[in-house]
């Protein structure tokens, strides 16, 4: 897994970004020091695996800084090929912790479904309060949440009191406090980075490639020629061995406007 995740970042290593600042209109000095570090340079993302306690992707400091600036900024990254393909998980954390639990993943949105289950207003309302109890906090619902979320089940399969050893068996020293996060967390990396590999292996003889990966999803440079794939490739992403998880499908000609397609 490490070593065919190596080949996947050098690969994208490889890419110099397109970057058009023309697409930056609001001019604010922030931006204008963005452009100003970044625009008469050749830019590449290279990510680095291993400085994470959990697994997820850090970018390294000379890197293009793909997973840590302003969203608003993503317009000025065009496609080396024809357009830019997005698959991003929908809430990939919590679909990993029905996993774990041993429930069948639902095939929509999942904070809909813990809206209509525990009786929230609103998709909002759910996403936060959930997410917020999910990771320590108190709430009123804590009884119905235990009922499909069993905290304590995951803990006591996964945590031994001083460290946690993952799904795929991936070890981290943890207090009480942190098991859950770190057990769900890393097991959700390596999950999504497992599946970012099979999308690597599966385009290796097209142009399309992997352009980047962006924390739950990945971005891919697709070739006119091979649109023909996209079905395929979502289904290499979202087909994983804990089921088969709902993304959203997104297709644009630069990664700030993106059209959902799926």
């Amino acid at each position: 897994y490490l070593l065919d995740l190596e080949k996947t970042l050098t690969d994208i290593k490889t890419q110099k970004l397109n970057l058009n600042f023309n697409k930056l209109s609001t001019l604010d000095q922030k931006t204008n020091d963005f452009i100003q570090k970044y625009e008469n340079k050749d830019c590449y993302i290279m990510y680095n695996q291993f400085t994470s306690k959990t697994g997820r992707l850090t970018t390294e400091d000379t890197s293009f800084p793909i997973l840590t600036m302003n969203k608003k900024y993503r317009s000025v990254i065009q496609p080396n090929n024809d357009f830019f393909l997005e698959i991003d998980y929908n809430a990939a954390e919590i679909r990993t912790f029905l996993a774990l639990s041993d429930i069948q993943q639902p095939n929509m949105d999942i904070h809909e479904w813990n809206m209509h289950k525990f009786n929230f207003k609103s998709r909002e309302e759910a996403k936060i309060n959930f997410i917020a109890w999910l990771y320590g906090k108190k709430h009123e619902k804590e009884e119905s949440f235990k009922k499909i979320y069993n905290i304590e089940y995951i803990k006591n399969k996964y945590w031994n009191g001083h460290k946690i050893t993952n799904f795929y068996g991936k070890e981290i020293d943890s207090d009480n406090f942190h098991a859950l996060n770190y057990i769900v967390q890393s097991t959700a990396a390596n999950m999504a980075l497992k599946q970012t590999n099979k999308v690597f292996k599966f385009l290796e003889n097209y142009q399309s490639k992997i352009a980047m990966i962006i924390h739950d999803s990945i971005v891919i440079d697709i070739k006119k020629e091979e649109k023909h794939l996209i079905n395929k490739i979502v289904k290499e992403y979202t087909d994983t061995e804990f089921g088969i998880f709902k993304a959203s499908v997104k297709v644009g000609k630069d990664l700030n406007e993106m059209r959902k397609i799926l």
